[in-house]
């Protein structure tokens, strides 16, 4: 009686020592599936945060576009030739182009009494977008072609102009290695405003 009775406790033994290692190695497969489901998790994190990343920057900061336009000489103005140039961009909408020049005038003149030629290499860009004009702008502009009036390129096509706004006039500023460095719109133009955008030619020096 006594050797069925520890045989019995021994079978129950052996059975329970399988049925603890069985349930260890249970768990520690879990938690290596855990494991890595948690860091397939983290690796997509960081992915979507990289590719978001990447996209944000496309957004917020863009190269000087690529062009080739008349201006209302006919006189064209490829942006090949603007290589190693600080380029200030100024634009407005066709219902503008008075704003344009005004704005216009207003930061290069002010700006030729604060910037070294010999050492800062500046482009001042004005042009207008002609998008769905009428007849009578492009009149308008042919008028006042034998008057001094500063350059101002005429955009038909929407080439520069995806960002204009009525009633404003829209400036951007690109680095000598294309990349757009400011943007802001602009209903008024003083000696404080261009002193301002003085600062960010200045800063590419450094």
């Amino acid at each position: 009686m006594k050797k069925i009775l520890y045989s019995n406790f021994l079978n129950n033994s052996v059975i329970l020592f399988i049925f603890i290692v069985m349930r260890f190695f249970i768990i520690k497969i879990k938690l290596r599936f855990n494991f890595f489901i948690r860091f397939q998790v983290l690796l997509f994190k960081n992915v979507l945060f990289t590719i978001c990343l990447l996209f944000a920057v496309s957004i917020f900061s863009s190269d000087l576009p690529d062009f080739q336009l008349k201006d209302q000489r006919n006189k064209v103005l490829n942006s090949k030739n603007l290589k190693g140039k600080i380029v200030f961009l100024l634009g407005c909408s066709y219902m503008d182009i008075v704003l344009c020049r005004k704005h216009g005038r207003k930061i290069y003149w002010r700006m030729q009494n604060l910037i070294d030629e010999s050492e800062d290499f500046v482009e001042f860009i004005a042009f207008v977008d002609l998008r769905n004009a009428p007849n009578a702008i492009q009149v308008y502009i042919d008028e006042n072609k034998s008057k001094n009036y500063e350059s101002i390129l005429l955009d038909t096509k929407g080439v520069l102009s995806s960002g204009i706004r009525p009633n404003v006039s829209w400036l951007r500023i690109f680095s000598r290695s294309k990349k757009q460095i400011f943007e802001s719109y602009y209903k008024e133009v003083d000696d404080q405003t261009v002193d301002f955008l003085y600062e960010i030619v200045r800063k590419q020096k450094k």
